[in-house]
């Protein structure tokens, strides 16, 4: 599952397309069938040396749902809105 941000270091100020892939992790039954969770992260070497990362945690639930993030974090990076 694809995710793409347009991100600005924190450092320098320049602005980056980063994309991130969520990976199955594994799930926990609930009442209405399982909850599958997902994670993901990217990093990207700025100019200026600064690391850029984009973490998201995910999940599905129930199945067939759609997907609901509950966690991102951008570290070195801010993300930018259009």
């Amino acid at each position: 599952m694809p995710f793409n941000y347009e991100v600005k270091c924190k450092v320098c100020g320049k602005t980056h397309h980063m994309h991130v892939e969520l990976d199955y992790q594994g799930s926990d039954e609930r009442e209405m069938g399982p909850e599958q969770f997902y994670y993901g992260e990217a990093e990207l070497n700025c100019a200026c040396g600064k690391v850029l990362k984009i973490v998201i945690e995910a999940s599905e639930y129930p199945e067939g749902a759609d997907l609901e993030i509950y966690n991102i974090d951008f570290e070195n990076c801010t993300r930018v809105m259009s």
